[in-house]
Formats: C-alpha cells, sequence, structure tokens
C-alpha cells in the first residue's frame, strides 16, 4: 500500500473519530463523487454522513468544449497506474 494511501486511511480515522462526538465537515474540491477516494471510503465506514455535491472543474471543461462527456469521456486517475490500461473489450 502506497504512503498516500495510508495518509488517506490514518486521516480518515481521525475524522471519523471526531465525528462520534460532534458534526464534521470534510470538504473536497470539485465534485465529492468524481474521482475521490476518501469518499468512497467515507461511504463504506457506515457512519451516517450526507454527500453533498459541488461543481467540478470537468463541468467548465465539458461547457467550454461543448463537449458531451457521454460521446466517450474517460476519466483517469494519475496515481492509479492501472486506470491507464485500456479497455480492450470495448469496440468502435
Amino acid at each position: 500500500m502506497r504512503i498516500s494511501k495510508i495518509l488517506i486511511i490514518v486521516l480518515l480515522i481521525i475524522f471519523l473519530e471526531q465525528a462520534n462526538s460532534q458534526d464534521v465537515m470534510y470538504l473536497v474540491p470539485g465534485h465529492p463523487m468524481v474521482a475521490e477516494l476518501t469518499t468512497q471510503l467515507l461511504i463504506k465506514s457506515g457512519k451516517d454522513i450526507k454527500i453533498i455535491g459541488g461543481e467540478s472543474f470537468l463541468d467548465s471543461c465539458f461547457n467550454a468544449a461543448k463537449f458531451d462527456p457521454v460521446e466517450g469521456f474517460t476519466l483517469s486517475d494519475a496515481t492509479n497506474l492501472d486506470s491507464f490500461k485500456t479497455n480492450q473489450s470495448i469496440k468502435s
């Protein structure tokens, strides 16, 4: 397990411990459901969480390019080299 992932888990443990005794907010840049490992870990924690979406930088990019991401957009995680492997089962 990489150091960055270990740090995220440690921070989430501290965060969830604080949430036992008080309301807390965990904020991320962009939309919390887009490429956010921490959001997925919080969901899996079983705690009662409320996810409030914000605008991602991708929204602005799609608007500026007048591009619908349904037309073939792929988001890759630069911290996960496996995400750069192409899906060979997709045919054009």
